[in-house]
């Protein structure tokens, strides 16, 4: 477990808070949905709420926080109990992210927004965090907005055409490796952020994400799939 610096949580944040005001469907306006999967401490969400109490806007949002350890859910279920701004909630659920993942997923369920530092590896897993992602990617609606920290290899050697396109629809902004020296690894990461104009494309089952890129992030995606011997 290593917590988001607050600098890197900000930024994800921020790329998120379109969502603060809610979504309308239909003429209908409901909460938008922002899921923390993997909220440790609460860095991520602690970011979502300033970024929330300094927006101005009336709020119609609610943040569901996914924590594995109890102790660590407890402290967030007591921390975001009370003093919150008028029109956001948090729900904390201690559970596994993949068994919540699965069972939201197979009942039809979508988030608004994503804001995550995912373990990168874990349960025997060297890349953990393209598990957690591909059950994200499946909880995303049409409308959501993605601001995760990934490790700044993630795109290298990786066989997976579908995972290179969805990189290349991506802003990328690297970390390097002092960035969560603080939190106890000098691992290199980079934050990858995707926007409300993403579609998912459900029936592949993940990881199979679209948008219209500017040129510069046109020419970075390209980079990254000629690296695999591919053509965009």
């Amino acid at each position: 477990y290593f917590p988001t610096p607050e600098h890197i949580a900000q930024s994800l944040a921020e790329h998120c808070a379109v969502c603060l005001t809610g979504v309308t469907v239909d003429g209908e306006l409901f909460n938008s949905r922002i899921l923390e999967p993997s909220a440790g401490t609460g860095a991520l969400i602690d970011a979502f709420i300033d970024v929330a109490a300094r927006s101005g806007h009336v709020l119609h949002c609610d943040i569901v926080a996914i924590e594995i350890d109890p102790l660590r859910a407890r402290i967030l279920t007591r921390k975001y109990a009370k003093d919150l701004p008028e029109g956001l909630t948090v729900e904390v659920i201690c559970t596994d992210f993949n068994a919540f993942a699965r069972k939201e997923i197979a009942e039809g369920a979508e988030f608004d927004a994503i804001i995550a530092n995912p373990p990168f590896s874990g349960d025997g897993k060297r890349k953990l965090w393209r598990t957690h992602l591909d059950l994200m990617l499946q909880l995303m609606s049409p409308r959501a907005r993605i601001g995760i920290v990934l490790p700044q290899d993630c795109d290298r050697d990786d066989a997976d055409t579908k995972f290179l396109e969805f990189f290349s629809a991506c802003q990328c902004q690297k970390y390097g490796k002092g960035a969560f020296k603080d939190a106890g690894t000098m691992h290199p990461t980079l934050g990858l952020f995707g926007d409300n104009e993403l579609i998912l494309d459900r029936s592949w089952g993940g990881l199979s994400l679209w948008v219209e890129n500017t040129e510069d992030l046109v020419k970075e995606g390209r980079a990254a799939l000629d690296r695999h011997g591919r053509k965009m």
